[in-house]
């Protein structure tokens, strides 16, 4: 499964918010990340943190860390930069500030092997007729 599917984020210079979606992601999924590798883009703000510890701290989770520091955030130059970086059939992005609930990565992969191109996961209810929650 890990030649499969990689993992991409956008990160800001946050550790503490960054190890709790992290903590929550491994929690949550039926896989080891360590299989994995992760593309991250850290954007630098707020200015005063150090994005070597965003990086040092992903190591800590997965098995490979491509990361990408770029010298001003943009937030949609990060998506591109993960996105046409990574090399896998799929890829798995979510943001720095997530917090997961348990999933089967293992079962969202055998729906998009079957031709599914996208899949939200959505953490609150949700009336698709009505648009209310």
């Amino acid at each position: 499964m890990n030649d499969k599917i990689t993992f991409t984020t956008t990160s800001l210079c946050r550790p503490d918010i960054s190890n709790i979606s992290l903590d929550s992601l491994r929690s949550a999924l039926d896989i080891d990340l360590k299989l994995f590798r992760i593309y991250l883009n850290i954007d630098p703000f707020p200015l005063n943190e150090d994005p070597n510890k965003v990086e040092i701290l992903f190591k800590d989770y997965f098995g490979e860390v491509i990361c990408n520091k770029p010298s001003s955030p943009n937030f949609a130059n990060a998506v591109k930069w993960c996105w046409s970086t990574a090399d896998s059939d799929f890829i798995f992005h979510y943001e720095d500030d997530w917090v997961f609930k348990p999933f089967s990565l293992k079962d969202v992969l055998n729906e998009m092997e079957e031709n599914i191109s996208q899949v939200r996961l959505r953490a609150f209810e949700y009336d698709n007729y009505t648009g209310k929650l």
